[in-house]
């Protein structure tokens, strides 16, 4: 079972497998019970869910990884652009306005960033860097979090922060989830050999990373986020909503472990402005 995002209304999703090798998408409450629902051939994947209960993810449709999005209805359609299906990467974060951000490949097989809503692609993005971008995670303020070029990286209107770990071991950093407000993001590093996954928040107010310290766990990525800051967790241990505050603070859910403080490591970070 993976949890993929939690939504302000404490709705997770994800997916789980079977054991004939498939994949179903589920939400519902973190303590269950949880409605479950199937889009592709093989598998199906969960992975952004917002407060009205639009899901998105990505289904196998003959041979091919097909975006979709998921209405509270019950119906789900796939992501089209000019009439056609968006097959292969991924479509993840979904705001509670209805945008949704993914990326594509073009014909000539560039990568592409872009907007969507209603299943459909609305426009693409580009980085001020012009480097090519996998969007992950979009608030209600437009803030779009995601990785590019081995960074993480956050696009706040015409400012783009790009953020990576500055020790030896680390080689790779990708965002997945942002709060409401803007201050912190989730997401998780990959060390020099793309063996290991660490999951991590950045504060971007302090510009460190805060490492989440699952006990017992040796691989571990934070992923969506809601506005208030609770994150999907997935590690090798179990699946986790994590609460970056203090558990008396009745901001987190109930019944939860506590675990130690993270200690910040410094992140190296960079910002660029996109010239008119």
């Amino acid at each position: 079972m993976s949890v993929y995002d939690v939504n302000d209304n404490n709705i997770i999703t994800g997916y789980y497998g079977t054991s004939d090798g498939h994949q179903h998408a589920y939400f519902g409450p973190w303590t269950g019970p949880y409605t479950t629902f199937d889009f592709g051939d093989t598998y199906t994947q969960a992975r952004g869910i917002n407060d009205a209960g639009y899901i998105t993810g990505v289904a196998d449709i003959a041979g091919k990884r097909t975006q979709f999005e998921r209405f509270p209805d019950g119906h789900i359609r796939a992501v089209t652009k000019d009439g056609q299906p968006i097959t292969f990467e991924y479509l993840q974060g979904i705001n509670s306005k209805g945008i949704f951000v993914g990326n594509y490949r073009d014909e000539n097989n560039r990568q592409k960033a872009y907007y969507g809503k209603k299943a459909e692609y609305l426009k693409d993005f580009t980085l001020p860097n012009g480097f090519p971008s996998q969007p992950r995670g979009i608030n209600d303020g437009g803030e779009v979090v995601g990785n590019a070029q081995y960074n993480g990286f956050i696009l706040a209107g015409d400012t783009l922060t790009l953020v990576s770990p500055i020790t030896p071991t680390q080689a790779f950093t990708s965002f997945g989830g942002i709060d409401g407000a803007g201050d912190l993001v989730s997401g998780y590093w990959l060390d020099v050999n793309f063996a290991h996954y660490h999951a991590v928040l950045f504060d971007t107010q302090n510009k460190v990373f805060l490492p989440i310290n699952i006990p017992g766990s040796t691989e571990a990525s934070a992923l969506g986020m809601n506005a208030a800051g609770l994150v999907a967790v997935n590690s090798d241990v179990g699946d986790f909503i994590y609460c970056p505050y203090a558990q008396d603070s009745g901001k987190c859910p109930a019944n939860g472990i506590e675990i130690s403080a993270p200690s910040p490591m410094h992140a190296g970070v960079r910002k660029l402005r996109i010239r008119q």
